[in-house]
């Protein structure tokens, strides 16, 4: 009974096949995750060692490689469908850390110049700091998650009799 439980949770893990759970970019989850599949008891189940040789090419094919500053060009000020989008891919922790360039926030600035001019109201220099604030303190967050998630994986293997 177990054993099919623990098959169908790997099965759960590497699915659906565009965005597999067990890739997602959630440094508290993978935390959580990654190190227990590590601690797993080998199976001598040959359909659950090609579930777990799954999980490791899925990792492999899905987990692009990790970027520590990861520089957004897209402009803070632009429409409400770009900034959906920003908020999709860039608001869960996905990368560990996230930079507006000043370049970026000068464009930005100069569109209410230009013609036509956007049609909401300019972002003052405060909401400008803040949201800048918010975005170092989510990567200070991003960067210690990843690196307590590299520490537990270390210890599963030093520790613990794989």
């Amino acid at each position: 009974m177990w054993c099919h439980t623990f098959q169908g949770s790997l099965y759960v893990l590497i699915g659906p096949k565009e965005y597999p759970l067990v890739t997602r970019h959630d440094w508290e989850m993978l935390m959580s995750l990654w190190p227990a599949i590590v601690r797993t008891k080998p199976s001598e189940k040959l359909s659950v060692i090609r579930l777990m040789e799954n999980i490791v090419e899925c990792v492999h094919k899905h987990f692009p490689t990790i970027t520590i500053n990861l520089q957004v060009s897209l402009l803070p000020y632009a429409s409400l469908r770009t900034r959906w989008l920003l908020t999709c891919h860039f608001h869960a922790p996905s990368h560990l850390c996230l930079q507006v360039p000043e370049l970026c926030l000068e464009a930005a600035r100069r569109l209410w110049d230009s013609s036509p001019a956007p049609c909401f109201p300019v972002v003052s220099e405060e909401e400008v700091d803040v949201g800048m604030q918010q975005l170092q303190m989510r990567n200070q967050h991003n960067k210690d998650q990843y690196l307590a998630l590299l520490n537990s994986l270390m210890d599963a293997i030093q520790q613990e009799n794989l």
